[in-house]
C-alpha cells in the first residue's frame, strides 16, 4: 500500500475514509467500527478508539492497536483510500516522533486487500515532519 502525507484539514481530504480517533466511543481498544459520512467529501468515518477511558494516555501498544484496527475496519468496506490523523500525539500525549513511528511501522506490515493508499493527513507541522521522517527512515 502506498503511503503519502498532506498537510491539512482531515475533513477536507479526498479519501473513501478517515479515521477518528475517538475516544468516547462504546468501542474497545482494538477494534474499530465504520459509520457512514454524512454531507462530508468521504463515505465513511473509521472510529478507533486508543483509550479505554476518556483522559487516559495513550501507549505505543494501543496507537499501533488503532491502526490496525482501522485498516482491517476499511479492509471489510472495501475502502481504497484512507486518512489518518496522528493519532495518540494530541490528547493522547505520545510525542509525533513515538506516534509516527509506530504508525509507519504498523501500516508497512500489514497486508490491505482493499486499501491501496493511506494519506497521513495533519494541520500541524511538527507531527507532518515526524510523519515525513518515519516514511523516509522505513524506506532506508
Amino acid at each position: 500500500m502506498e503511503i503519502v502525507t498532506q498537510e491539512g484539514d482531515i475533513t477536507l481530504v479526498k479519501a473513501d475514509a478517515i479515521v477518528n480517533a475517538e475516544a468516547h466511543a462504546p468501542v474497545p481498544v482494538g477494534e474499530a467500527v465504520y459509520a457512514a459520512a454524512e454531507k462530508l467529501s468521504f463515505k465513511g468515518i473509521i472510529h478507533a478508539p486508543m483509550m479505554e477511558k476518556p483522559g487516559q494516555k495513550v501507549t505505543e501498544e494501543n496507537v499501533r492497536k488503532a491502526v490496525q484496527a482501522s485498516v482491517i475496519c476499511a479492509d471489510s468496506y472495501g475502502v481504497k483510500t484512507l486518512a489518518m490523523p496522528g493519532i495518540g500525539s494530541g490528547a493522547g500525549g505520545l510525542s509525533p516522533i513515538s506516534c509516527a513511528d509506530v504508525m509507519i511501522e504498523t501500516l508497512r506490515h500489514y497486508e490491505s486487500n482493499t486499501v491501496r493508499k493511506v494519506i497521513l493527513i495533519d494541520g500541524h507541522p511538527e507531527m507532518m515532519q515526524a510523519f515525513r521522517d518515519a516514511i523516509f527512515a522505513e524506506r532506508s
